[in-house]
């Protein structure tokens, strides 16, 4: 595996925590199942109900679909700051399986395909300005270096990173 996976795979889990989500598993290599296809990592994510969101004052609440869309293109993310690349075709070949799911679900939110495409965009430019900051970009680092020292994280492994690197004063 590489460097890349295990960031974009943090980039995934620091993304969902922030927007409310519980990160219950990652994985480096195949998954344990098969209902996705081949594939270099998994990130698992429960979405509560109600949705509780991790954000400060003064923040506004953002509908569970798009927080969806932003974890979904959040792996890619975190692997375009990490290898300090743009958006690009090769960065689209390497997470087509997020992209095309990305997609699917901005249609889903409504609109025609030029209204989904910009949505999706518009989700990679926001979770850039998020993932870029130093506390963030700690906790996505953090989390890629357990993740590439034991290529498996549960829940409670994964909450107790999340938890030193977000929730500091």
């Amino acid at each position: 595996m590489t460097d890349e996976t295990c960031y974009h795979e943090a980039g995934h889990a620091v993304t969902a925590y922030l927007l409310g989500g519980i990160p219950e598993r990652l994985v480096l290599g195949q998954a344990d199942d098969d209902v996705l296809p081949d594939h270099f990592g998994q990130c698992r994510v429960a979405w509560p109900s109600p949705d509780p969101m991790r954000t400060g004052p003064g923040s506004r609440q953002i509908d569970r679909p798009y927080r969806e869309l932003m974890t979904l293109v959040a792996g890619l993310v975190a692997e375009q700051i990490y290898a300090a690349v743009d958006f690009d075709q090769e960065n689209l070949r390497a997470s087509a399986y997020d992209l095309q799911a990305a997609f699917d679900l901005s249609r889903a939110i409504g609109g025609d395909e030029a209204l989904a495409a910009r949505r999706v965009r518009a989700a990679v430019a926001s979770v850039r300005q998020v993932l870029q900051r130093d506390s963030m970009w700690a906790a996505v680092a953090a989390l890629a270096d357990e993740l590439d020292a034991h290529e498996v994280l549960e829940q409670a492994e994964i909450a107790e990173v999340l938890d030193f690197w977000l929730n500091r004063d």
